[in-house]
């Protein structure tokens, strides 16, 4: 069995340069702004297909450049072209994921350098764009959010319980949260405190919550910027909190 497996790793790795040559050419053809939306879907499955694979083989490195170049392909979901400048940063993650598999193929597995250039890729894509985090039990309500948001330049990212925020909140950096209060495993009020009180990377962040109480007390030192109402003007009003909180946005 491991010898099975050995060899299809290896008919991936060999596989890998076909790919990601193909990937070059569909990123140079977002620049033209007929084939956008053909190649941005094609490009889209091709990533998330060669971040499953390398999951499943073991590849992880492969796997985090992957992930973060769909997070900076969705924030190009909306647009009708990119520019040349954008299109050298998204091939910047095909060089990556070619190096990584060098690495691999030569047994080494330190990928310091690349996690460094990865990170460094992240800055330059994301320095104009804002990084929420939606977290509720409710797929409508974040289809919701998701749709009203799409409007501004936002990264967005999901969650449907409480626990499962937490391990995104310690480890991502975000600029706002939203967070429903009834919640599966950890409650919203639960999920608040632990950001606020854990001093990580998010403590500080931005926080609107949901609620579909009349009205609900929240402790001072959870300092909450917004709790909204499920009502008729939910929406209306998450718009306006959101654009309170990000004026130049």
């Amino acid at each position: 069995m491991e010898s099975l497996l050995r060899a299809l790793r290896d008919d991936y790795l060999a596989d890998l340069p076909t790919r990601l040559h193909e990937m070059e050419n569909e990123v140079l053809a977002l620049e033209d702004v007929n084939k956008y939306e053909e190649y941005y879907q094609t490009l889209f499955r091709n990533v998330h297909s060669i971040k499953g694979s390398a999951g499943t083989h073991g590849l992880f490195i492969l796997t985090k450049i992957c992930h973060r170049l769909e997070d900076h392909l969705t924030s190009k979901k909306n647009v009708d072209v990119i520019t040349h400048s954008e299109a050298s940063n998204l091939l910047n993650y095909i060089d990556l994921l070619e190096l990584a598999r060098e690495q691999i193929i030569n047994g080494k597995e330190v990928f310091t350098k690349i996690e460094s250039e990865l990170d460094a890729l992240a800055v330059v894509a994301f320095k104009d764009v804002i990084k929420v985090i939606i977290i509720g039990q409710s797929a409508s309500t974040i289809d919701l959010i998701t749709k009203l948001l799409i409007n501004y330049s936002v990264q967005i990212v999901t969650a449907s319980n409480g626990l499962q925020s937490l391990d995104k909140l310690m480890n991502d950096k975000f600029d706002l949260m939203f967070v429903g209060m009834e919640l599966p495993v950890l409650n919203g009020i639960a999920v608040i405190a632990a950001t606020r009180m854990s001093k990580s990377i998010n403590a500080t962040i931005p926080i609107v919550l949901f609620t579909s109480t009349v009205r609900i007390d929240v402790e001072p030192m959870l300092s909450v910027d917004y709790i909204i109402q499920r009502d008729s003007n939910m929406m209306m009003n998450v718009d306006e909190a959101f654009k309170t909180l990000f004026k130049n946005s």
